[in-house]
């Protein structure tokens, strides 16, 4: 059988092969009126290894808060010292911190809509939202009143605010309960703290670490205030 060389020239072989999908080509397309050059290719694929790599690491930030989320709640199945405080030790954590007086649900919703929403997290994502209560309000009477909010973070470059604080590593009085905090429980943990011969360095973080969105068992819900403590 007679063999042909390729004709550069013919048709079929000047089909440009499209390495990007529709919307990736849009971005490797120069300005309009301008006509298309080499560079300008090379630049689109750049551009696209970029966005690939913003991806990557997006879904990296996604799944150290996914294993976050999973050790969390492994711990807390786990936990078998309900209503006994403790004083244990917690290693530093990246918080972002929202101040405003929060009496109900209402306050809480404000706050997180739009001041943690904002700050880049996803609603899904955010992590584990806790309430912040000062020693000096359980003197106060009437319902609890909170001094704000904070979420736990993976790390400070996750998020765009200037609200980020670190929270030390040491020890801490905890405790944790399947029933509604109330004020008896801080007074308990207080107590505590001071049998033990340790001093409050206020204020109480609160959050609930298994919520009835999570599970419809009233067995398994889980609550956690805690404060730092010295000798």
């Amino acid at each position: 059988m007679e063999k042909h060389s390729i004709d550069h020239n013919s048709e079929f072989y000047n089909i440009p092969i499209k390495p990007f999908s529709s919307n990736e080509e849009h971005e490797a397309m120069p300005a309009s009126g301008r006509t298309r050059t080499l560079d300008d290719y090379i630049n689109g694929l750049k551009r696209q290894k970029q966005v690939n790599r913003d991806k990557i690491n997006e879904l990296s930030s996604r799944n150290e808060e996914l294993h976050r989320k999973i050790q969390t709640l492994k711990q807390a199945a786990r936990t078998n010292y309900i209503n006994q405080p403790r004083i244990q030790y917690f290693s530093e954590t990246n918080l972002i911190q929202n101040e405003g007086k929060i009496q109900t649900n209402d306050d809480l919703n404000t706050i997180i809509q739009n001041r943690v929403y904002e700050a880049g997290l996803s609603p899904s994502m955010a992590g584990s939202i806790g309430l912040i209560r000062s020693l000096e309000s359980l003197e106060d009477e009437g319902p609890p009143e909170y001094d704000g909010i904070y979420s736990i973070i993976a790390e400070e470059s996750q998020v765009n605010t200037d609200r980020t604080i670190l929270l030390k590593e040491g020890m801490y009085a905890a405790v944790y309960t399947r029933n509604s905090i109330k004020t008896s429980l801080y007074e308990e943990l207080l107590e505590y703290v001071k049998k033990r011969g340790y001093y409050p360095e206020g204020p109480f973080l609160i959050r609930q670490l298994v919520d009835a969105f999570i599970t419809a068992n009233e067995d398994e819900l889980m609550s956690e205030v805690r404060i730092r403590v010295r000798k």
